[in-house]
């Protein structure tokens, strides 16, 4: 994603070179984590949160959120 409201130049997560498969990150760190997945109720937390905006169930993505 690209924008001037989200931390730029970096990649989140990783791959795993034995499958190929990428994986997750710590939302509050930006640390990979092999052992999680994102999803898109991830993604949706972290460009509801750049835009300010609050809902149940909102996680928090300050590792990607500039400013966060």
């Amino acid at each position: 994603m690209v924008s001037p409201l989200l931390n730029g130049n970096k990649i989140d997560g990783g791959g795993d070179a034995a499958t190929g498969l990428t994986y997750g990150f710590n939302p509050q760190t930006g640390a990979p984590d092999p052992n999680r997945k994102m999803k898109e109720k991830d993604i949706f937390s972290a460009v509801a949160q750049a835009l300010g905006l609050e809902f149940q169930g909102r996680q928090n993505m300050s590792a990607m959120v500039k400013g966060a």
